[in-house]
């Protein structure tokens, strides 16, 4: 049975929330809409698509280089204390002898290729002006690792 110290109140209140976006006349005509229910996730599944037209930019790769350094247990016996040092029987002994550890270094390098576009959602299909362009960016990351370097 609970004593009250452990029981906890908690008020909730429902708070309004929503969704508001502004679409163009040209880009409804390009859109569509799919929901369906998906009863793992327990919701419903809102999808919208459209077409846009955008104007292809030179792709741009961001690169970033770094040292990353492990510490691992230096055997196998080294990981069973590691693994077992709370329990009772082998508490006695990690303390005389603590788990050694081996220091591994690896370089890595990430590399980010960013795909870019000016794309003109407000534009007609057969445009005069095409209107204010807006940047966009899509993102697929590589990450590459170095060889172990043991020190």
């Amino acid at each position: 049975m609970m004593s009250d110290s452990q029981v906890t109140e908690i008020n909730l209140e429902w708070l309004k929330g929503g969704l508001r976006q502004v679409l163009s006349d040209e880009l409804l005509a390009s859109m569509h809409m799919q929901t369906h229910h998906d009863a793992f996730m327990r919701g419903l599944i809102v999808e919208i698509g459209y077409h846009v037209l955008a104007e292809r930019l030179p792709p741009a790769n961001i690169t970033a280089a770094g040292q990353v350094s492990v510490d691992v247990p230096a055997t196998w016996w080294q990981h069973f204390k590691r693994t077992y040092r709370g329990r009772r029987w082998l508490r006695w002994l990690v303390r005389r002898h603590p788990v050694v550890y081996r220091t591994h270094n690896r370089t890595c390098q990430l590399t980010v290729n960013v795909q870019r576009f000016y794309t003109y959602p407000h534009a007609p299909i057969l445009p005069e002006s095409y209107g204010r362009p807006y940047r966009v960016a899509t993102v697929n990351p590589t990450l590459k690792w170095g060889p172990w370097n043991d020190e």
